[in-house]
């Protein structure tokens, strides 16, 4: 098969898969959303969990190389475990349908403390939803007082079982199973802030709890035609081979895929770790 062969193929496999997976929640493996995919195209925002403190001048909030996570997938399930200052927390986020991610957070406190919560932080980029509304929705016939995102000052703090942000390109609904106090604040990083409480004010040692919300997205999607063009006339990048990390972090496991690489494959280049601190001073 020649080259460009092989290019077109891939394409192809990757449109595909695109088309049998419709609607996806992505998740870092710290465990930050950072969108719903439906039909391929990312319907984005952002989240993390975070320990605030009695006057919210301090934020401690899951994010990367922050803690020292576990990701784990189970079917339409995806799981993170963590240690976040003194709670372990087990986040699970299950694709149940189109656009819509079920979310449950469990904690379990490591000691007697007193802090404004622990909350999960839904984070909508200024630059795609500052000219948003948000409204909380008491029933399909029944909603609140809307409030334009870009005009608020001051922050907000609404009680609702359901609030709804909505711009002319996407549209976000989160639903409680309860009413919930949120509270919306824009700080100076970008970033419209909705703080769902999992639980506000003392905590104690062994002490237990969870918040369960569904998450739907939706939006406009772009289904404009998309062209490829291949030119097999210009040669690209010479191919040197292979390359990659051989490190061992699974002294049992690693060392068989190291091999299998050098045996089977062409390998061109090789990292390998010289720490700092076995360098003599």
């Amino acid at each position: 098969m020649k080259p460009y062969g092989a290019v077109v193929l891939v394409f192809l496999m990757c449109v595909l898969f695109l088309n049998q997976t419709h609607a996806q929640t992505e998740v870092e493996a710290w465990g930050n959303l950072k969108g719903v995919r439906i039909q391929g195209q990312l319907i984005n925002f952002e989240s993390a969990i975070a320990v605030i403190n009695s006057d919210w001048s301090k934020v401690n909030a899951t994010a990367k190389e922050r803690q020292h996570p576990k990701f784990d997938r189970q079917g339409n399930k995806q799981i993170i475990t963590t240690l976040l200052d003194s709670f372990y927390i087990v986040e699970q986020l299950e694709d149940i349908s189109e656009g819509i991610c079920k979310a449950t957070v469990q904690f379990t406190s490591k000691k007697d403390t007193m802090l404004a919560g622990l909350y999960f932080d839904l984070k909508l980029p200024w630059a795609d939803y500052n000219k948003g509304i948000l409204q909380t929705v008491k029933s399909i016939s029944n909603a609140s007082p809307k409030y334009v995102l870009n005009e608020q000052k001051e922050d907000i703090a609404i009680a609702a079982t359901a609030i709804k942000v909505s711009t002319p390109q996407k549209q976000l609904q989160l639903k409680f199973n309860q009413s919930t106090t949120i509270i919306i604040k824009q700080r100076k990083d970008n970033f419209i802030h909705v703080y769902i409480p999992v639980k506000t004010g003392n905590f104690t040692n062994g002490q237990t709890g969870e918040i369960v919300f569904t998450i739907e997205a939706s939006g406009t999607i772009d289904k404009a035609p998309v062209t490829v063009t291949i030119d097999p006339s210009k040669q690209g990048r010479t191919f040197a081979g292979f390359g990659g990390n051989f490190r061992l972090q699974n002294p049992k496991n690693d060392p068989q895929v190291i091999d299998y690489c050098l045996n089977n494959m062409r390998v061109a280049w090789g990292r390998v770790e010289m720490a700092w601190r076995f360098v003599a001073a």
